[in-house]
């Protein structure tokens, strides 16, 4: 207010221009010519004019502006981005996570859309995606291609995921299981996690395999058999079916993914930061309810 004084020549001119009363900018620097001990302007009917001290003040006045614009210009200028991010994610991540980075990102980043694909059901889908460049980020697991750079996300534990009305013995066994239909997901994942299984004891066989895992747990709702899924994947569409944990500790552990080119782009680069945002993740009721895990 002190320099808008004195650009503007005058109280009034810079309450006009500042969008203020003229008795909100003669206070202001009232107090500000108390708390310094000098008079700063010189009032009269023509006007003001600069004291002596004043022209002190005013010189450091000017260089804190100058600072302080050159700290807020460049927020501004990427608040302003414009564009699209493509993502490529399994069903689930886009279900339970997305929306909270959606929702924090439309605030601070409001010209940012997200473009998400979240038809992925095997991590190669979303590796492949990346790779032909047709999705900008993807959120998967698994190994990576030629040129992919990986970030770790989040992790979440393998399951099974039984008939409600199912009686189990604790200690949980394999043997447990074993005259029941054994249905697994169509990809590389869920093979990889049967085989770990396998390796600790598993016996079954594979009864039917269904590629969407929302129709793998209306099936067992039905009490026509069990899967092994990853927990995201059965949280929140449990309703007839029962959560049981493995007799060992498996581990999905997800990663977000990027080609060298796209991962240059300011865009690709803040959506990456706000999707690895603790605290906006830590929000999400999969969080909450300590269904997936922080693993960075």
């Amino acid at each position: 207010m002190f320099v808008a004084v004195v650009d503007a020549g005058s109280f009034n001119a810079a309450a006009a221009e500042l969008g203020c009363t003229q008795s909100r900018v003669s206070h202001l620097i009232g107090e500000l010519e108390t708390i310094l001990g000098a008079r700063l302007l010189l009032r009269s009917r023509m006007g003001c004019v600069v004291s002596e001290a004043g022209h002190q003040v005013l010189s450091k006045a000017r260089q804190v502006l100058n600072i302080t614009e050159s700290i807020v210009q460049p927020v501004n200028d990427t608040r302003r981005l414009v564009g699209t991010v493509r993502i490529s994610c399994y069903r689930s991540v886009a279900t339970h996570i997305m929306p909270y980075v959606l929702e924090r990102l439309n605030i601070d980043y409001p010209g940012i859309n997200l473009d998400i694909n979240d038809g992925c059901t095997d991590c190669s889908e979303v590796i492949e995606e990346v790779e032909n460049n047709h999705s900008d980020l993807g959120v998967t697991r698994g190994t990576f291609g030629k040129n992919i750079l990986s970030f770790p996300f989040v992790s979440d534990s393998y399951v099974f995921v039984v008939p409600a009305a199912l009686e189990l013995e604790a200690p949980v066994t394999w043997e447990q299981f074993a005259c029941l239909s054994f249905i697994q997901t169509r990809n590389a994942g869920a093979s990889w996690a049967t085989d770990q299984c396998r390796s600790a004891g598993f016996i079954n066989s594979v009864a039917r395999k269904m590629v969407n895992e929302s129709g793998i747990i209306a099936v067992i709702r039905r009490g026509l058999g069990f899967s092994i899924l990853p927990r995201l994947a059965a949280f929140n569409d449990s309703d007839g079916v029962k959560i049981v944990d493995l007799p060992i500790e498996l581990k999905r552990q997800m990663m977000l993914i990027s080609n060298a080119q796209n991962h240059r782009s300011p865009l690709v680069r803040i959506v990456q930061k706000f999707l690895r945002d603790k605290q906006i993740l830590a929000k999400s009721d999969a969080f909450r309810s300590r269904i997936v895990q922080f693993d960075y």
